[in-house]
C-alpha cells in the first residue's frame, strides 16, 4: 500500500512526521522512526541528511496484512478503460494541484496492475476515522488542515448502481497537510 503525503504551511516550517504503526518502505528513508524536514509554502520539502534531499511529497508502504479497511457501500462503478479521464475527474472535484494529480494516476495505474483484469472497476473512498485509526501519523507541528484520501478500488465483471459519495473539496486553510494513496481490494 502507498500514500503520498504533502505539506504546505503558511511559512518555511521545520517538520517531523512520525507513522505510529509499522512501514516497510520509506522514500526518502525514515531514519530513527521520523521524518524531519523542511517544509516551503509551495509543497517543497527539504530533507537534511548526509546529503540535503528535496521533494514535493513523501512516501511509504505499509503491510496490508496488518490491518484492512471496510468497503464502503458508497462508490463509483466505471468502465475499466475509462480509469484515467474518471481519476482526473474526481481530482478535479476534490481540488488537487498538478502534482498530487500526476502522483495519484501514477499510483492508481500502478494498483491496477495487480487486480484481475475486468470490464469494471468500483472505486470507493475509505472513511477518514478508519485511516487514522489504522495508520495514525504523528505531524509536529499540527496541522491546521490534514485531508487523508485513500481510494478503494476492485474489480467488477458486471456493472452495479451504487449511492454515490459526498466529494467535498480538500480544504486548504492554513498549514495544510494531504495524504492520498490508492489500495486495491481483491
Amino acid at each position: 500500500m502507498s500514500p503520498f503525503l504533502y505539506f504546505y504551511p503558511k511559512e518555511k516550517t521545520n517538520l517531523s512526521v512520525t507513522p505510529i504503526f509499522e512501514i516497510i518502505y520509506g522514500d526518502p528513508e525514515i531514519p530513527e522512526k521520523s521524518w524531519k524536514f523542511l517544509a516551503y509554502p509551495e509543497g517543497r520539502l527539504e530533507i537534511n541528511g548526509e546529503t540535503k534531499i528535496i521533494r514535493s511529497r513523501l512516501y511509504y508502504e505499509y503491510n496490508p496484512a496488518k490491518f484492512s479497511l471496510t468497503e464502503p457501500k458508497e462508490g463509483f462503478v466505471i468502465v475499466g478503460e475509462n480509469w484515467k479521464e474518471f481519476i482526473k475527474y474526481l481530482a478535479f472535484r476534490l481540488g488537487l494541484k498538478e502534482n498530487e494529480i500526476f502522483d495519484l494516476t501514477a499510483d492508481f495505474g500502478n494498483t491496477l496492475k495487480g487486480l484481475r483484469p475486468s470490464r469494471y472497476l468500483k472505486i470507493s473512498l475509505a472513511d477518514q476515522k478508519e485511516i487514522e485509526r489504522n495508520l495514525p501519523l504523528k505531524i509536529n507541528p499540527k496541522p491546521e488542515s490534514f485531508t487523508r484520501i485513500h481510494f478503494l478500488v476492485s474489480s467488477l465483471d458486471d456493472f452495479v448502481v451504487l449511492p454515490e459519495p459526498e466529494i467535498k473539496p480538500i480544504i486548504r486553510n492554513g498549514f495544510t497537510a494531504l495524504e492520498i494513496g490508492v489500495i486495491p481490494k481483491p
